[in-house]
Parts: C-alpha cells; structure tokens; sequence
C-alpha cells in the first residue's frame, strides 16, 4: 500500500506567470486504531486468513515519524524516525529493535515504477451512492473495480472519509531476516480522502478492516525512537 512533474511554459515575447506554489497538505496528526474481521462459507481459508493477518493494528502519525502496532498475525510492531531516515522492527518479548530498509511506493525514485506497475499507483472505483459512518467520520462508499492491492476475481469496497487526509505511507520494511508492510486501507492509493474501511469477497472469505476509533492530537516523540532497555541489532 502527487508523483508528475510540472514544466514551465514560455510566451513568445513574455514569460508566462509563474504557477502559484500549492499550499503543502494538512495531513491529519494522531492515532487510528483498526479492528479486522474475517468470516465465510470458506472454513479452510477463514482459518488461514486469521492465522496470518492480524486482529487489530494502530497507526500513528506524527510530525517527527511514523508507527504500525499490530495484535495477532505477525505482532509487526513498526517505526520509522523521519529526520534520522531510520527504521526498526520491534519486538517486546526479546526487546530487540532490529533495523529495517524502508521503501515508500510514493517516493519520488520509487515513482518510477508506476510506468510498469500502474495499478500500484491508481485505484479504479465507482461510485455507489451509498454513505456511511465509520470511526465517527461520514465517509463514501466506492466499489473498487481494479488495484495491483485486489486479487483478480476478488470483489472489494472501499468507504472514504473526504475530510480526513492521511499522509501516503505504503511502506515496505525489510532486512534479510524480515519484512513488514503497511496494512490494506494504507495500500491502496486513493486521492478522494481516508479509507476508513475495506471490504474484500474473495473465494468465500469475507475480510473487513475498519477503523474503530480515530484520536487526533500530536503523537509524543518518543514513539518515533527506540525505546530505552531494547537492544539494537
């Protein structure tokens, strides 16, 4: 789970005015705690989808860096330090923090790739007309018709907070033992606003990730360094 360059136009005798620069984005700042859900006639792939998937994740954006903790599946617990450029894969039992390589889909190199993978980079989707309230924000309901993110054969809808920004985070971390990726509704590229929800029918399983709760506010620094007493490796 922004990118085109703009060129400059000159008039044969005058030079054209200079485009106006566009105000940066106001990112919302805060915690977005996610339930996920899994049930369907498919016993078998149920079972496998909620031995691998988490129950629950956190994400928390900050001005100083990024965080993803997550209860059951794997427990990736995440977090990137923007100034440092730095990121490491916690984990509480051992008390290791292992440092990770980050890759953003939406950073400029990796940009690049949109001319060979474009549907990493644009969601197809059709307006339902339908709305919803989830995690306390009103939002739109969009049947999505292709994204790289959506198996072929799978059907997927989206509901979308148009008041609500979420700074693009479709990382991958990894080193040569690990790897995390940021979860489903971060995957999917999507410019109309925040998808609080997605809604995936695929073989007979019926997964759900929703928000549950959204808490707007400054996150504390701290949550963006490795904690005190965790070893680094």
């Amino acid at each position: 789970m922004a990118l085109a360059s703009s060129v400059a136009l000159f008039a044969p005798h005058t030079f054209a005015q200079r485009k106006k620069a566009q105000p940066a984005p106001q990112y919302f700042v805060g915690e977005v705690e996610y339930k996920v859900t899994a049930r369907g006639s498919n016993e078998q792939g149920v079972a496998a989808f909620r031995a691998f998937a988490p129950t629950a994740f956190k994400i928390i954006y900050g001005r100083q860096g990024f965080r993803i903790i997550e209860t059951g599946g794997f427990k990736n617990n995440v977090l990137l330090n923007y100034a440092r450029g730095e990121a490491f894969l916690l984990d509480d039992e051992t008390k290791t923090a292992a440092k990770v390589r980050v890759m953003n889909l939406d950073d400029e190199q990796a940009a690049e790739l949109a001319k060979f993978m474009p549907y990493h980079y644009k969601t197809e989707m059709q307006p339902t007309g339908k709305t919803a309230v989830v995690g306390g924000q009103p939002c739109r309901v969009y049947q999505v018709t292709k994204s790289a993110f959506i198996r072929n054969g799978a059907t997927a809808s989206i509901c979308v907070a148009e008041a609500l920004k979420f700074k693009p985070s479709r990382y991958s971390f990894e080193n040569d033992a690990q790897r995390a990726d940021s979860p489903l509704p971060l995957s999917l590229p999507v410019s109309q606003g925040a998808i609080l929800k997605v809604e995936i029918n695929e073989s007979g399983v019926e997964a759900v990730y929703e928000a549950v709760k959204i808490t707007p506010g400054a996150p504390a620094a701290s949550l963006f360094n490795v904690p005190a007493g965790y070893r680094i490796k």
